[in-house]
Formats: structure tokens, sequence, C-alpha cells
């Protein structure tokens, strides 16, 4: 009764400490878990012993003892609920201490990128806008300057003198791809204060009186791919080219009319559209076999041989193209062809008979890349 008595004055201690920790509490209830597991096996057995008359013949000390122990076993089962509340109160706010501290430690760090964030960005948005409109506005102008270079002259043609657009040429982007993000098109940069609108790109308020309705093109296009994954690249390329095209059963719908792809080869290709086509353009092979050791590893490793290779001379697709050109073409009808630059004078003199007008062109870089004819 000695122990019993010194465990129920722990447990009021407990109840009433303020400054008792749940590992505390822990402890305590399951010591109480114990006396009340022993205290009901000893309230049982001074049953067992009240009820047997040899065993207990005093009858009024039976019971007296007997419900003795029932009574410490109980008072112990009513006290346990409450101290297992006191756990969940006490171990709950030791959680939120915890939680304070860490809270704390981040509030801090927060509270520093506020002000980092206060004092950096305002600049950055006013230097980054700055360096974005004067590309814009040099990229227009380099446009410009480069849609008036006199082709007609000798020197022009080669001398290297072409503007690319500043982005591509800052990132080391490869100019002839479509790129998937892209900073001058791409970036949405807000304004700090809020509600404001996006710094990067500025607002441009549409002049109404510069806008003139425009029809959609009456006709269709087609594009020939003898690879079935070279198709696959063409459709995903051709959507690419316009932010509404739909790719739908190997077509692609878009704002000027369609662009049907057709699985075939170039040599025997539309048939039914010989002699009413406006345009034909083709990139065709136009190296030879000796050359591919000296490619790049991204062209030589990558791209299959007969994307590259055009015979032994490498004009021998070119000298199709113009077959095929001078059957699908109409009287007028244009052709551009893509070709090395080393073939800026062999290339051209494939189209003779039947063409007029055939004449060589420079790429980007100032190179001699591509020739056009008229068909006659």
């Amino acid at each position: 009764m000695m122990a019993m008595a010194a465990l129920e004055q722990k447990i009021a201690s407990a109840l009433a400490d303020d400054s008792i920790t749940s590992t505390g509490l822990a402890e305590l209830i399951t010591e109480v878990e114990t006396a009340i597991v022993a205290a009901d096996k000893a309230a049982e057995e001074e049953r067992e012993k009240a009820l047997d008359p040899l065993a207990s013949p005093d009858v009024a000390k039976a019971r007296a003892v007997m419900e003795d122990a029932a009574f410490v076993r109980d008072r112990l089962r009513t006290v346990l609920p409450r101290l297992q509340t006191r756990f969940s109160e006490v171990e709950a706010h030791e959680r939120y201490e915890r939680w304070v501290v860490g809270y704390e430690q981040v509030k801090a760090e927060h509270d520093g990128l506020v002000r980092e964030l206060r004092e950096t960005y305002p600049a950055i948005e006013e230097k980054l806008t700055d360096l974005l409109l004067r590309i814009e506005t040099c990229d227009r102008e380099a446009k410009r300057v480069n849609s008036e270079k006199p082709f007609d002259t000798k020197e022009a043609n080669g001398d290297g003198r072409w503007l690319l657009e500043t982005e591509p040429v800052a990132r080391g982007l490869d100019h002839f791809r479509i790129h998937d993000v892209q900073i001058m098109r791409d970036l949405k940069l807000p304004q700090f204060e809020a509600g404001a609108q996006l710094a990067w790109p500025p607002h441009r308020p549409i002049d109404w009186s510069s806008v003139a309705p425009v029809a959609r093109h009456p006709g269709a296009d087609w594009a020939v791919e003898r690879e079935e994954a070279a198709l696959r690249w063409a459709a995903r390329n051709v959507a690419a080219l316009k932010s509404d095209g739909a790719l739908v059963a190997g077509a692609v719908t878009l704002i000027a009319g369609t662009v049907t792809l057709i699985a075939g080869d170039m040599a025997d290709a539309l048939p039914e559209l010989d002699g009413s086509v406006d345009v034909v353009v083709s990139n065709p092979p136009y190296l030879s076999q000796s050359v591919l050791c000296d490619l790049s590893p991204e062209v030589r490793d990558f791209d299959p041989v007969n994307a590259l290779v055009a015979g032994p001379d490498a004009l021998a697709a070119v000298r199709t193209v113009e077959r095929v050109a001078r059957r699908l073409l109409r009287p007028g009808g244009l052709a551009v062809v893509e070709h090395g630059d080393d073939q800026g004078v062999a290339a051209p003199a494939c189209f003779a008979a039947g063409w007029s007008a055939v004449a060589d062109h420079a790429d980007l870089n100032g190179r001699p890349r591509y020739l056009t004819a008229v068909h006659t």
C-alpha cells in the first residue's frame, strides 16, 4: 500500500507540474499501466479468497480486503486517461516549440531574401528590359540592312557580311534550327510593383489603323519525304512554324492553307500535279562520299548517309530535282534548290534547257548556298 500511495503522489504531482516533459509522462503512464495490471490481478485474487469461506472465515474482513483491492485498481484506471490527455497536451506543446525553432530559422533566411529581392530585382528588371529592347531594335535594323544588301554586285556574294539575330549568336545556338525556348520570345518578366504589367514583353497597344485584313491562301502545299522518320520530323517542323497548326492524319492544316506530307521518292512524286505547281523547293543531298569524314560529328554520326551523299560528284540529287521540277512546274513556275557551298557554279549549271533566270544566292554567312530558276 505504501508503494501505491507513492505512485498516486507521483501522479498528482505530474498532473500539477507545468514543467513536466512528455518523456516523463510517458514513463509514468507505463508505470501506471503496469500497476493497473498488478492491481487487477490482486483484486481478482482477493475476490476469489473472499468468496471462499474456508480461506476467509471472517466475512466482514474478507469483504473489506476485496473492496480495497478493487478500489485501488479502479482509482488507477480512472486516473490513466487524465495522464494520457496530459501527455498529448505536453507532447503537442513540445512539437510546437520545436516547430517554432525551425520557423525562426527559415524566417530569418526568408526575411533576408525578401530584402535581397526588393533591393536586387528592380535593378535587374530595368537593366534586362533595357537590354532586350535594344536587342529588339538592333535585330530589326540588322534585318533591314540584310534585306538591302546588293547581291547583284560581285563582291557582295561570299563576303561573309550577314547579321544574324543577337540571341542565337550570344547563346551559341544553331540559327538554322527551330529552338523550343527563346529568351526574346518566351521570357515573361513581371514588373516589381504589385498589379503592374509585364516589364517584358512590354505592353504594346495595337494601332488598329495599321491593321489590314489578310485573306487566306486558297491553295495547298505538298511535301515529299522518302523515310518514315523524316516524314514524322517534317510534320513536327511544319506544325512548329505555325502556332495554330494542327497535325491530323498526315496533313498539317495552317492558316495559310494545308501542307500535305507525302511518303515517297521525289523522283516520281506527285504525278497528278504535273504542269500545275507554282514553286518547287528542295534541300536535297549534295555531298560526295569522300567528304563524309570531314563533317562535324553531329552531322557525320547522326544524319543518315542517304540524306547527305548524292553520287560521286555530289550532284545526282540536284539533277533529279531539276527533272522533277521541270515536270511539276507550270510555265513561269519557280525552282529553289539548296546546294553545297562549293557548288555555286556546278549546281546552277544543271538547270540549262527549259529554264531561264538561273541565279545563285548566298546564305546568311555569305557562302554560295541555293539557286533559283524559272521554268520556261
